[in-house]
């Protein structure tokens, strides 16, 4: 799945200029709704932008990411670990597998497969606010 991870142009440009000559400190500009005195006022986030996450905050950095593998409907499940898995079923307090005489990478595959039978991924429902890069 392709993502972003540099900032857009027009976002190093403001940046560059507000900085005048110096380094230049990237802020996230995700719209974000505060509340004031005189009532809710829409401005940026506004906090540092991290390297390597497309000119956004961390935090907003990840939400763009889970609307990405949430659009595409990946299932992250093959990135766990056998503890993550079995902690997976504790969790939804579901009973874990035995591991018989097998190999972890055999019994990981056997818990994938339980998993994917007894927890379906949901498709969730996206939100239209969700921040967009290009």
């Amino acid at each position: 799945v392709p993502f972003d991870k540099e900032p857009l142009k027009a976002q190093l440009e403001a940046a560059a200029k507000e900085s005048g000559g110096q380094a230049p400190q990237l802020r996230c500009s995700v719209m974000l709704q505060k509340e004031t005195v005189d009532g809710p006022k829409d401005e940026a986030c506004g906090t540092d932008a991290m390297d390597g996450c497309a000119g956004l905050c961390s935090v907003h950095y990840k939400e763009y990411l889970v609307t990405k593998i949430n659009k595409t409907h990946l299932d992250p499940i093959s990135l766990y670990d056998v503890h993550g898995l079995e902690a997976m079923l504790t969790r939804e307090e579901m009973p874990a597998l035995e591991k018989k005489d097998e190999r972890e990478d055999v019994h990981k595959e056997k818990l994938i497969k339980h998993i994917q039978q007894v927890l379906p991924l949901q498709h969730v429902q996206l939100n239209a606010a969700a921040p967009p890069l290009k």
